[in-house]
């Protein structure tokens, strides 16, 4: 098949097309394929024509592809266009766009047209394995530029061992060829009707020496100008540039038409709307009887461009990024490393590496490492590797003996299952030497148990003088009571009374100390019983105050550590019942309503209330705001004990009040706890 004797236009629309063409035989062998297709595939041209076309087409598209060939052979339609995977030359999947026309002439065997698009980058890289390919039958009215060119019915003939032996319009031929005709040459080319549209491509004629220009529809619409209110020339058309692309196309123009050779170029172009479009032109040299003109191609190359440069945008983001996150891996002290399904290293930073000895740093990657370490060791990590590839995460304190300097070290380590693109296992690890911590908390543990032993014995001895004093003082009182007078006798009393006031003070304190000691569990209690139980427990401190102490509604059962939350509504109960100064005084315990927590609990009284200025203070330890004497004794324990224990469940407490009326505490408890 001999293209390069045909018509200049169509050897130029061939050469210089943006998108890949073939031409096939009707058994599907191809017999001449464009520079375009060639790089679309990877594959020189020779490479190419030693084989079916359907040899490219991916092993999950070929019955497709077989289905719509079939159909156009059947005249059941005239053209169809696919979205088909082909095999690269490299071993890579190209997703196209598959244009396949078939030409028939009375003298010759039918012969197919293939346009193939490269559209890869326009699609996800997902959209490459999907098994889905779109098929979409092309209209009949829509006209395909090189089977137009080869149809009959535009005048091409074929010779008998079936090469194309003209591709020529006959008007054409004779304005090229017609030695009578040659002033023609530059105007009747318009008589050649090309298609509407063929992928955004249209085509110009430019004849320098007599200063004429011709653009077909399609460049009109490029250009954002209509044949009827624009006539091109050269130096308005060269306007149509981004002034800082003019010069080189004055210049592409210049060199072509002095060295006769083909030349191609992606400048800008505004348009009369101001908009800026990408544009790319390839020019080819006609030269027949002395007529020296450029022939081209032009297309709007706007999409495709922006979509580069967004690519190239993303391709550098994602390189910085990837920077960005290998310097915070190198810088991290923790271990970080990743492993494969056999358990291999395949990336890991300096900190893990840095635990091997520098002959085996190089050959860490790649293999499992735990030949460096013991066999009761290696194990317990497998084990872990197991874990976390089985259930997606592990999560251990381990003793490690690393491999460079054989130091026991403690690691904190987490693991977690991901997989890649491609489907594969992988776990994640990061390891953090916790050592010096777990030896602080040996060490607080050590320290703590010393302090508990320091307090209790510490308690116990400090208590014995005091029994002593008390004991003491009553014998005196009783040997002594017609010895002493009325001022002895009241020194002795105080005497006792400040020696049990130290006593309980010394109890509190070591209850305090050892209230979050108490190992419990959670269980469900029921509040309402707790409250009432509270209640027959302060029976004779009630009646004794005449206080009322209700329940406006029925309480819930909750999980919680039953011995702390009776301690709890104890201590504020009890606190309510010794700060008030009415006639008639009462207490309600009750559950807040419309609030966020699952359960508000309060405690109300109408007491002397608290001034705002104090609501942080009375939580501290000893902290008293009015004399004992006044409101009875106390060590200044009870709300300290009571915020300790709604710590102890998560919760919080805070209060209103208004001073002269009365209190409400409310607290919370964890919602992981309450049922």
């Amino acid at each position: 098949m001999n293209i390069e004797q045909n018509n200049p236009l169509f050897q130029a629309i061939f050469d210089y097309s943006p998108i890949g063409i073939a031409l096939l035989s009707e058994t599907g062998i191809l017999l001449k394929a464009n520079t375009k297709l060639c790089n679309i595939t990877g594959y020189l041209e020779k490479e190419l024509l030693k084989n079916n076309f359907e040899a490219l087409i991916h092993e999950n598209d070929i019955d497709i592809y077989h289905k719509y060939v079939k159909k156009i052979a059947e005249n059941k339609i005239q053209k169809c266009q696919l979205e088909q995977r082909i095999h690269h030359k490299k071993n890579k999947i190209i997703l196209i766009l598959l244009s396949i026309s078939l030409v028939k002439n009375n003298k010759q065997s039918p012969y197919y047209i293939y346009q193939i698009q490269d559209i890869t980058l326009k699609h996800h890289p997902k959209k490459i394995a999907e098994n889905n390919v779109k098929t979409q039958k092309m209209s009949k009215d829509h006209s395909d530029p090189l089977a137009y060119l080869f149809q009959k019915e535009n005048n091409i003939e074929f010779d008998e061992d079936n090469s194309i032996l003209q591709a020529q319009e006959k008007n054409l031929t004779n304005s090229i060829e017609s030695e009578n005709n040659k002033d023609n040459f530059v105007t009747d080319h318009q008589s050649l009707e090309f298609p509407k549209i063929f992928f955004g491509v249209g085509y110009w004629l430019l004849d320098p020496d007599n200063n004429y220009l011709f653009w077909s529809k399609e460049v009109y619409g490029i250009h954002g100008v209509s044949q009827e209110n624009y006539k091109p020339e050269l130096k308005s058309a060269i306007d149509f540039y981004h002034p800082d692309d003019r010069d080189i196309v004055i210049n592409s123009i210049k060199k072509a038409m002095k060295t006769k050779k083909p030349f191609e170029f992606q400048m800008r172009i505004v348009r009369p709307t101001g908009e800026i479009r990408y544009v790319a032109a390839k020019a080819n040299i006609v030269n027949k009887n002395n007529k020296v003109c450029l022939f081209g191609i032009f297309q709007d190359t706007t999409d495709n461009t922006i979509l580069f440069k967004k690519l190239k945008y993303t391709a550098n983001e994602l390189e910085e990024t990837r920077n960005f996150h290998n310097l915070i891996k190198e810088l991290n002290t923790d271990l970080i490393f990743v492993k494969d399904s056999e358990f291999k290293i395949v990336e890991a930073n300096r900190a893990y590496l840095n635990t091997f000895p520098k002959k085996m740093q190089n050959e860490i990657i790649g293999h499992t490492g735990i030949e460096a370490y013991n066999k009761k060791e290696a194990e317990k990590f497998l084990e872990q590797d197991r874990l976390a590839f089985k259930k997606g995460y592990s999560e251990v304190i381990e003793d490690i003996q690393y491999p460079v300097n054989g130091k026991k070290h403690v690691l904190f380590t987490k693991k977690t299952c991901f997989k890649n693109s491609k489907g594969e296992k992988f776990i994640l690890g990061i390891a953090r030497d916790v050592t010096e911590r777990e030896q602080l908390i040996e060490e607080l543990k050590r320290s703590n148990k010393e302090l508990d032993d320091f307090a209790y014995i510490t308690s116990h001895d400090l208590k014995e003088p005091l029994r002593g004093i008390y004991n003491y003082s009553s014998f005196l009182i009783e040997d002594y009571k017609d010895k002493l007078d009325k001022d002895g006798k009241e020194k002795l009393y105080t005497l006792k009374k400040l020696s049990k006031r130290m006593e309980k003070l010394i109890d509190d304190l070591l209850h305090y100390s050892r209230l979050n000691k108490i190992k419990l569990e959670p269980k469900k209690v029921d509040l309402d019983k707790l409250i009432y139980d509270i209640k027959d427990n302060i029976k004779l401190t009630l009646e004794e105050k005449n206080i009322t102490l209700h329940i406006p509604k029925k309480l819930p059962k909750i999980n919680c550590k039953k011995i702390l939350v009776n301690e709890l509504f104890t201590n504020l109960i009890v606190n309510a019942t010794k700060y008030n100064d009415k006639e008639n005084k009462w207490i309600e315990v009750g559950l807040k309503k419309n609030s966020k927590d699952p359960y508000v609990f309060y405690v109300r009284d109408n007491g002397i209330g608290i001034k705002e200025k104090h609501f942080k203070e009375i939580f501290h330890i000893f902290k008293r705001l009015n004399g004992k004497e006044k409101f009875g004794e106390g060590s200044g324990f009870g709300l300290t004990i009571a915020e300790k224990i709604i710590k102890e469940h998560n919760g919080k407490i805070w209060l209103e009040s208004r001073f002269g009326e009365g209190t409400i505490f409310y607290f919370t408890l964890d919602s992981n706890i309450v049922n």
